[in-house]
């Protein structure tokens, strides 16, 4: 009969549907001390039955929660909701972490699309190469053969004696790819060239322990068309722009 009739709802957990029902009658939720998990499929639940305010309420909550143990399920419910500006707090969280990131086994489950959203980015600055061992690591998790995330490589920032194992078969890539990108590097064709890297607002990131030093004097001026910047070699960087610097030898 009609009264004893049920509804099953699939995909959503008895206690989130209960706090949802809570803020539909009262218009209030707590969650201090709720973990984790439980925030996000309330989110997620909110998002479903059409509480949106309540989402929205939730998103602007987590930008402050992200951390390096939170950022990536944090980011896979933003990507599932769409939420731009959460995402992007997650993905600048991401860029300035990023070797962590890699790290992180979470990594691993995120959709292709998802984990491609990371890997893409100019200014997620980590070794090329632990690019493509995570690339690598993610296709055997998820048992896959070929993978758009083979693109997020990019092949002319990798060291020459590191670019030859990477053709096919013992790599991912044709010969055509690893040739292309070698002679980019011989030819050192600075335009065809993608390095990542990031700007950070009123912050000097020079850093000592990544550079090669020279002997001899040289002038600020000699190398930017900026004289009121500090030299570099005195201590002072180019404010707010880490660059890494590239030592050329032999062919490549």
């Amino acid at each position: 009969s009609k009264e004893n009739s049920e509804i099953e709802l699939k995909h959503v957990s008895l206690s989130s549907f209960q706090l949802l029902l809570h803020y539909a009658y009262t218009g209030r939720v707590e969650l201090n001390g709720a973990k984790l998990q439980g925030v996000l499929e309330l989110m997620e639940t909110g998002d479903r039955f059409s509480f949106l305010a309540l989402k929205d309420a939730i998103a602007s909550q987590l930008s402050s929660l992200i951390n390096l143990s939170t950022v990536l399920p944090i980011y896979l419910s933003a990507h599932r909701l769409e939420l731009k500006q959460l995402q992007e707090s997650c993905l600048t969280f991401s860029d300035k972490n990023a070797a962590a990131i890699l790290q992180e086994n979470a990594l691993l489950t995120l959709p292709e699309d998802a984990l491609s959203q990371i890997l893409q980015r100019d200014t997620f600055l980590v070794e090329e190469m632990s690019i493509y061992r995570t690339v690598l690591l993610w296709m055997q998790e998820n048992n896959v053969i070929e993978s758009d995330l083979l693109r997020c490589v990019r092949l002319s920032e990798i060291p020459s004696q590191f670019l030859v194992d990477l053709s096919e078969p013992n790599g991912c890539f044709s010969e055509t790819e690893v040739f292309a990108a070698l002679k980019i590097r011989i030819k050192r064709n600075w335009e065809a060239m993608r390095p990542r890297g990031r700007i950070e607002r009123n912050k000097n990131l020079f850093d000592y322990e990544e550079c090669a030093f020279l002997q001899g004097n040289i002038t600020w001026k000699q190398v930017s068309n900026q004289e009121t910047v500090g030299d570099p070699l005195g201590g002072v960087g180019r404010e707010g722009i880490r660059v890494r610097p590239r030592v050329w030898s032999g062919g490549g």
